[in-house]
């Protein structure tokens, strides 16, 4: 874990982010999601979560924007009773971003017109697009 004026690879620092990583700064990030939230209840309990920098990355982007936060570790409604879980999912928007790769819940998730991707393959941009449809 890093300090509050820093940042490392469990709460901000990424690949896709390298070229940034002597500006990233926890306080300025938590500083930036609670003026979006308002009351800081929220990043207090988002911080708890142990997301990999990545989903850390495309989750603060979406509060950012003025999306809720996710609901981390989203159970999914499957009928047979699976167990398939995502890494973190916006229900009402039916969006989620796994860290795993399972050909089978991920079709099921397509037929049940959830827009699902494996968080190499989102960008913010492209999360805002899906959060928005």
């Amino acid at each position: 874990m890093c300090g509050i004026e820093t940042s490392c690879y469990s709460c901000l620092r990424g690949y896709r982010n390298q070229f940034h990583h002597a500006t990233l700064s926890r306080h300025e990030a938590l500083e930036v999601l609670d003026a979006v939230l308002g009351d800081g209840q929220h990043t207090a309990e988002l911080q708890q979560v142990d997301f990999d920098p990545d989903t850390h990355e495309l989750i603060a982007a979406a509060m950012s924007a003025g999306y809720r936060e996710p609901v981390p570790g989203y159970e999914l409604d499957d009928p047979a009773h699976r167990g398939w879980m995502v890494e973190a999912a916006w229900p009402d928007a039916r969006v989620a971003l796994t860290v795993d790769r399972d050909g089978e819940r991920d079709e099921w998730l397509t037929q049940q017109n959830w827009t699902a991707r494996h968080i190499d393959d989102w960008t913010p941009i492209t999360l805002l697009a899906a959060l928005d449809l």
